[in-house]
């Protein structure tokens, strides 16, 4: 009976818009604080940053501003303030996640990501999502999704639509262009053709498509047909290869031994010149290295050991995941344990994409962060977004522009640079207040204070009371 008591005041705390205060109609002030731009190379230091609402009302210098009377003020000295974080590949609004969402929300709110992409799931749970969030105004970031993904033969059950001729694929932009989705996903199965129409239909819409570039054209073709990102590292590579057409985004070693760097380079000025972005999503890459026992091999720890699991639903880590585990290890080796071999084959793989995303970064294509989260075993809701931003960082990535990844490039490819993005007067007041300064080390953005979300506070006590409720619903899921 104490268990029953205990989870449905956890439900309560984090079904709710804020666990301990509404400050919808209050000023917050932060003063004496480093704000992080990430349009530029450093902080500006002693700055104070006023809320009213959901908005940031002014931002100066600490000593040129008048505080409101009755505002909370923090004094923020010694700490850094970075934009909200977004996780621009989820997969959360899928019928068999989303009663999750008590778990899942609140520790991409925990570790400072205040913005979503969600990048497929059934139409059914995309509208149960819009209706509650509106309705209840439960505690969620911000969240921009697809919907069900297209995609051609076989059926791949109901987070897809299948497209076998160009009318399907047309029909299938309207009837989600009508259901009210944020943009349009597609996979690699569609047929040249397909991929034609949908892209034509897309053109005539208010959307954007983005997705895996089909096998049947070039990803030069792709982006010329108005592909507007390229989902996964993994997927951008076979556009590098001398033998483009002949294999397929799974095929490491002949990814990597059919790497062309002058072909690689014109496709980066091409998808530079066409303003299509990459979301590497390098963080699945660096697990499937680590799971199914690789980890042995590569003298790695255990994710299996990793305390944060404590966050995920019992049932999930006990059930799916090792079925997920098993199918995935199949799927790339056809062995039930992955081998030796195995586990070296996807470590030179991702140290090649480690290599490969910062010559891109360095021909101006643009990333978006992301992790496909949490579909895949050991990538964790709000942790692997940092995760990933490590990884930008280990492949050469300044901090300011791993940062920017998160922030200012989600915001720009979503077209609401001009509300999110950067810490200006006026832009909503989603919010990250570090103890330690993330461009002297990115893993400093680990080391949260507080977070804003839609301009109400969440202090360092609020965050871990999220947590430790998460902790209690996961395990009773």
């Amino acid at each position: 009976m104490k268990n029953y008591i205990k989870i449905i005041s956890a439900l309560l705390i984090v079904g709710c818009s804020s666990p301990k205060r509404n400050v919808q109609d209050a000023h917050i002030v932060f003063t004496n604080v480093s704000v992080i731009d990430v349009r530029g190379t450093s902080a500006l230091s002693d700055m104070t940053i006023i809320l009213a609402g959901d908005r940031i009302k002014r931002i100066g210098k600490t000593s040129k501003i008048d505080i409101p009377d009755g505002a909370l003020v923090i004094d923020a000295h010694g700490k850094y303030l970075i934009p909200g974080l977004w996780d621009m590949h989820v997969h959360v609004l899928r019928k068999n996640l989303y009663p999750m969402k008590n778990i899942f929300f609140p520790l991409f709110i925990a570790n400072g990501i205040t913005g979503l992409r969600d990048t497929g799931g059934q139409i059914e749970t995309f509208k149960q999502f819009r209706k509650e969030s509106i309705q209840n105004n439960f505690l969620c970031p911000i969240i921009m999704a697809s919907g069900p993904i297209l995609d051609g033969p076989p059926q791949k059950g109901s987070s897809y639509i299948l497209c076998t001729n160009e009318a399907e694929g047309r029909q299938a932009v309207h009837t989600l262009e009508k259901e009210g989705v944020d943009f349009i996903k597609i996979i690699e199965h569609l047929s040249r053709d397909v991929y034609t129409a949908i892209a034509d239909e897309v053109k005539k819409s208010d959307l954007t498509f983005v997705g895996h570039p089909p096998y049947s054209l070039t990803i030069t073709e792709a982006s010329n047909a108005g592909l507007k990102c390229i989902e996964h590292f993994s997927c951008f590579l076979p556009g590098c290869s001398s033998d483009e057409l002949n294999l397929n985004f799974t095929e490491k070693n002949k990814i990597i031994n059919t790497y062309d760097e002058t072909k690689a380079q014109l496709l980066c000025q091409l998808l530079k010149t066409n303003n299509t972005y990459i979301c590497p999503t390098l963080v699945l890459d660096h697990y499937k290295c680590l799971i199914g026992g690789g980890h042995a091999h590569l003298g790695e720890p255990d994710p299996g050991n990793d305390i944060r699991v404590k966050y995920m639903p019992i049932n999930m880590v006990k059930e799916r995941w090792p079925k997920t585990l098993k199918s995935m290890v199949k799927r790339q080796y056809m062995y039930d344990n992955i081998t030796a071999e195995g586990a070296y084959a996807n470590n030179r793989f991702l140290q090649k994409e480690l290599e490969w995303s910062y010559q891109a970064h360095l021909a101006g294509v643009e990333f978006i962060a992301g992790t496909d989260c949490p579909v895949v075993p050991h990538v964790l809701p709000g942790f692997s977004l940092h995760e990933e931003l490590f990884l930008y960082v280990k492949a050469g990535l300044t901090p300011i522009e791993a940062l920017k990844t998160a922030t200012l490039n989600p915001a720009t490819f979503l077209g609401m640079q001009d509300s999110l993005g950067t810490i200006d007067q006026g832009k909503l007041a989603n919010l990250v207040l570090l103890d330690a300064d993330p461009l002297e080390n990115i893993r400093n953005i680990q080391k949260i204070n507080a977070v804003v979300l839609k301009g109400q506070l969440f202090t360092r006590n609020d965050l871990d009371a999220l947590l430790e409720n998460v902790e209690l619903l996961a395990g009773s899921q």
